[in-house]
C-alpha cells in the first residue's frame, strides 16, 4: 500500500510500509539520504555492497525489528544507476542477494540491483489519461513475449512492440495486450521458471521509461495492457502477501496497467489469492484479474474471470495446408472457444497457424504470416475476432450459454444469448460430419463458416445454406448464425 506521506518524501520508490513501522523495503530517496532496507528475518549480519564501496563491507546494516535491516547513504555517495546487492551472514554463510523490491536489475551475468530514483512526479505522468479498463466490455487479448518478438534493435524493445504491434492488433480485432516476460529473471533464461526482479522490467527490452511509454501509446490506440503474474516465483526472502501487495500497486500506478492475468501454476492458495486480491482492489477498485485456471477455482481466488486460453488446445500444433483436417479441426475448436466462458486470450504466433516450438524459434512480428505462417488461418481468427466484439452475447458478464442439442455423431449446438443479442454455434468436434436441426429465428443466418473457400476451403457449407433448417457440417466443420 503506497503510503502518501512517504510518497510525498521519497518519490515512488517508496513502496508500502513495511511490518517495522515506517521502514521502506528497496532503496528510496528521502531528503538528502538514499535508504535501504531488507526483509533478512534469519540474519545474523546485513552489509550493503556495491559499486559504490567497491563491494565492501563499509556499509552494515542495523536490525531495526521484525526481520527488517536499514542503513542510509548520503547522496554525495551514491549515484543513480550504481549496482549493488545485500550480503547477508547467517548460519556460518555468506549470502549475496538482490534487492527483490529493486526497479532495475542489470541482468546476467552478475544480476545486480540498480538503484534508480523515480522523481514522484513521473508516478503521475499518465495519472490522468483515460485507461482502457476490462469492466463491461468486450476482452480479447493477445499475449506478447518481447524477447520472441522481431525488433529493429535484435529482440524488440517496449518502443518497437508499441510501434509495430498497436496497428495489428487494431486490424486483428485484439482489445488488450497480455505482456509476459516483463520482469528481469535471476536465471540466463528470460522465461526460466523461478525466482524474477519483480520490479524490475527487462533492461534489454528498454527498462522502466520505454515500458512506461510503450503502454502510454497503447492506451491512446484504445488498447488495454494487462501483466502475466505469476506469483509463485516470487523470491524466497521477501514478505510474502505484502511483497504482491506492493508489487501490484507498483504496476498499477507507476505504469497505468489495466490488471493482471494470473498464471495457473501459481503456489499461493486460493483463499490467499483472494486476501491478495482484496487488499488490492481496496486501493485500486478497478484493477481487472483474470485466471488461467478453472472458472470454480477462479471464483475461489476471487478473479474477475477466466481465459478461455484459445492457443492452450490449437498451440500444440501447427496449422498446415489450407483445406486439410488439422486446420478445419483448429477453426472449430476456436469457434467453440469462443462460445465458452471466460475472456478470449491468443498467444503471439497462434494467430497464423505456428505452434510453440515454431514460435520459441522464429522471430515473430505482425507481420510474419507473409513468410511463415497460414494467412488464410489468420483471415478466420481476423473474423472471429470482429464476430466476437460485434456480439455482446459472447462476451457480457450476464450473458446466457446453453448446450441446445447433441447428436450421436458428436455434433453440438450451443445458445449464447443476451437480452438483446444471440448467436448459435453448429460444430463438429469429432471428425464424422453430418447433419443437425437448428433452431433458427427469422432474420438469422450464417455469419460465420469455417468451411468458407475465404479460408482456403472447399465452400460446401457455404453453397448449400440450411436446408429446411438442418445443417449438414463436414468433419470438423463449424457455422455461427446470428
Amino acid at each position: 500500500m503506497f503510503t502518501q506521506d512517504l510518497k510525498k518524501e521519497s518519490g515512488s520508490n517508496a513502496h508500502s510500509d513495511s511490518l517495522c513501522g515506517c521502514v521502506v523495503p528497496g532503496a528510496h530517496k528521502k531528503g538528502a539520504l538514499v535508504f535501504f532496507a531488507v526483509y533478512a528475518p534469519k540474519a545474523e549480519r546485513v552489509f550493503l555492497v556495491g559499486s559504490f564501496n567497491l563491494w565492501s563491507d563499509a556499509h552494515p546494516l542495523s536490525h531495526v525489528g521484525a526481520g527488517m535491516w536499514e542503513t542510509c547513504l548520503p547522496l554525495s555517495e551514491i549515484r543513480d544507476g550504481d549496482t549493488y546487492k545485500f550480503k547477508i551472514c547467517e548460519e556460518g554463510r555468506e549470502i549475496y542477494v538482490t534487492d527483490p523490491y529493486a526497479v532495475e536489475n542489470d541482468g546476467p551475468p552478475h544480476f545486480n540491483s540498480v538503484y534508480r530514483y523515480i522523481p514522484d512526479e513521473l508516478s503521475h505522468t499518465y495519472e490522468n489519461e483515460d485507461h482502457v479498463g476490462c469492466l463491461g466490455m468486450p476482452v480479447n487479448i493477445y499475449e506478447v513475449r518481447a524477447d520472441l518478438m522481431t525488433g529493429t534493435r535484435g529482440s524488440a524493445h517496449y518502443r518497437d512492440i508499441a510501434r509495430e504491434t498497436v496497428p495489428y492488433l487494431l486490424q486483428m480485432g485484439f482489445t488488450h495486450i497480455c505482456l509476459s516476460g516483463v520482469f528481469e529473471s535471476y536465471y540466463d533464461h528470460a522465461h526460466a521458471h523461478g525466482e524474477q526482479a519483480y520490479f524490475a522490467p527487462h533492461r534489454e527490452q528498454g527498462g522502466v521509461e520505454e515500458l512506461r511509454e510503450m503502454i502510454h501509446v497503447m492506451h491512446a490506440s484504445g488498447i488495454g495492457v494487462l501483466l502475466d503474474w505469476h506469483v509463485s516465483h516470487i523470491p524466497e526472502d521477501v514478505t510474502g502477501e505484502r511483497f504482491l501487495v506492493d508489487n501490484a500497486l507498483y504496476w498499477l500506478e507507476l505504469y497505468g496497467m489495466d490488471g493482471f492475468v494470473i498464471g495457473g501454476d501459481d503456489a499461493v492458495c486460493g483463499e490467499a489469492l483472494s486476501r491478495l486480491i482484496c487488499e488490492i482492489k481496496k486501493e485500486k477498485t478497478d484493477a481487472y484479474f483474470i485466471a488461467r485456471d478453472a472458472d470454480s477455482t477462479a471464483k475461489m481466488m476471487g478473479a474477475d474471470t477466466t481465459v478461455k486460453a484459445c492457443d492452450a488446445y490449437c498451440s500444440r500444433f501447427s496449422t498446415p495446408e489450407n483445406g486439410s483436417d488439422r486446420m478445419r479441426m483448429q477453426m472449430a475448436a476456436r469457434a467453440y472457444l469462443a462460445f465458452l466462458e471466460g475472456r478470449m486470450i491468443t498467444y503471439m504466433g497462434c494467430e497464423i497457424g505456428l505452434c510453440r516450438n515454431d514460435i520459441e524459434e522464429k522471430d515473430i512480428g505482425p507481420r510474419t504470416a507473409e513468410t511463415g505462417g497460414n494467412a488464410r488461418f489468420q483471415l478466420f481468427v481476423s473474423d472471429l475476432n470482429s464476430l466476437y466484439l460485434s456480439h455482446e452475447s459472447l462476451w457480457q458478464r450476464d450473458r446466457r450459454v446453453r448446450l441446445l442439442s447433441k447428436n450421436d455423431g458428436g455434433i453440438a449446438v450451443i445458445e449464447c444469448a443476451s437480452d438483446s443479442d444471440r448467436v448459435l454455434l453448429a460444430v463438429d468436434l469429432s471428425g464424422r460430419g453430418g447433419e443437425i436441426p437448428l433452431p433458427i429465428a427469422d432474420g438469422e443466418g450464417i455469419i460465420l463458416d469455417t468451411s468458407s473457400q475465404r479460408y482456403g476451403q472447399d465452400g460446401r457449407m457455404t453453397d448449400q445454406g440450411l436446408r429446411g433448417g438442418v445443417a449438414t457440417l463436414q468433419a470438423y466443420g463449424a457455422i455461427v448464425l446470428g
